[in-house]
């Protein structure tokens, strides 16, 4: 029996939509060489419209295999999918649950096909794997409900697609009796009410779902691009820019939390590029910044914001709680060695620390912190300096005190 004309058509639509799909995140890939996650997108989209692609109309009967063939692009092609989508949270797919559904899914297709004749078995076996790798790929991005628009938008997707399997099932069991009169080497039910009716959900849902995943691709690059901005070359760490800009939410005038500050300078560096080249000066600076680093916690915000001088901020945390991070700090970098200095050559740091009065602006707090750390230099250096929290409430600039 010929298929109408309206399954003829949708059955090569939806592979021809996925495959250009697939063609635009290559051209992403090319764009943007620092992940792979567009690369794992693009061989998704391609292989299930491969798997698609082998249950259209009219192909020879000598490819009746392909209920097994195709359950197995299907298979790769949403598990490469997954990993696409999960490489972008920094994640990956675990690996032995996706070896085991491409040995298994496909095993299971060959039995019920060839075995013991059974559609309906294959449609609910091959629906319900498809739906657990992207139930299992939502759960674990399920933190992006709290990022950007964008993220969220291809959580709900992602949640949709999960779901969407399901109707397949259920009016397969449904139509069950039906559906196992029908020949296992006959093409898959292009003729069916219910193929028809899903078929443009299965396409409209991955078209959806890849404008998603393009639109998320093309925002990582434009973020990556402005984070090089933001973006000290030789510590990698924030420079003065994209420390401004991501510190630039705790002086709103609505924000109440406290913020301490800390400002620290290397002492004497002058002399370190004087006496061995700007090099050693360089590793001086890329080490400092690491120490600097590995001493924070994640939502501390550190920045270089001059040539030897970099800064802290601690959201959430008062003048005391600071000034131990300053002073235990300075303690590691007195007896480290950054940039394998010779034997006799040690390298320390003088810090500023304050904390925010009420209201105060980040220009006020920025000015009072390096008037900090200019005295600490006048106090002979490899020390921290701070304010008493009374003191700090009555005057600008009170007596200070050397932690």
């Amino acid at each position: 029996m010929m298929p109408p004309k309206a399954g003829y058509i949708l059955a090569f639509v939806t592979p021809l939509i996925l495959l250009a799909f697939s063609s635009f995140f290559l051209w992403v890939q090319t764009l943007n060489r620092n992940t792979w996650s567009s690369l794992a997108l693009a061989c998704g989209f391609f292989l299930y419209a491969v798997g698609m692609a082998l249950h259209l109309p009219r192909w020879p009967q000598v490819l009746a295999p392909a209920i097994v063939i195709s359950a197995v692009f299907y298979t790769a092609g949403c598990l490469a999918l997954a990993e696409g989508i999960l490489l972008r949270a920094r994640q990956r797919f675990p690996r032995p649950v996706g070896l085991l559904l491409v040995i298994l899914v496909p095993g299971a297709m060959y039995y019920y096909g060839y075995v013991e004749d059974s559609l309906a078995y294959r449609v609910c076996i091959l629906n319900t794997a498809l739906s657990f790798i992207f139930m299992v790929t939502t759960c674990k991005i399920w933190a992006l409900r709290q990022g950007r628009p964008a993220d969220r938008v291809l959580l709900c997707l992602l949640v949709l697609l999960s779901v969407h399997f399901v109707p397949r099932i259920i009016v397969t069991l449904m139509l069950a009796p039906w559906a196992e009169n029908v020949p296992a080497n006959l093409p898959i039910m292009v003729d069916a009410v219910f193929w028809i009716t899903l078929q443009p959900f299965v396409g409209l849902t991955g078209a959806m779902l890849a404008l998603s995943l393009l639109a998320n691709a093309i925002l990582d690059m434009r973020d990556e691009l402005t984070a090089g901005q933001d973006m000290d070359p030789l510590t990698r760490l924030l420079n003065r820019r994209g420390f401004e800009r991501k510190a630039a939410s705790h002086f709103k005038p609505a924000a109440r939390r406290p913020v301490s500050l800390i400002l620290c300078d290397i002492d004497h560096f002058k002399s370190i590029n004087d006496t061995f080249g700007h090099p050693a000066g360089d590793r001086v600076l890329a080490e400092f910044g690491a120490l600097l680093r590995n001493s924070l916690r994640d939502t501390d915000i550190l920045a270089r914001v001059g040539g030897e001088e970099f800064i802290i901020m601690l959201p959430d945390e008062h003048r005391e709680a600071a000034l131990q991070v300053a002073e235990r700090t300075r303690r590691h970098i007195e007896w480290s060695r950054p940039g394998d200095l010779p034997i006799g050559w040690r390298i320390t740091a003088s810090f500023g620390v304050v904390a925010r009065l009420p209201g105060e602006s980040w220009p006020e707090l920025y000015a009072r912190v390096d008037r900090l750390l200019y005295l600490a230099k006048q106090r002979g250096r490899n020390c921290c300096v701070t304010l008493h929290d009374q003191e700090q409430e009555q005057a600008p600039l009170p007596t200070l005190m050397q932690a």
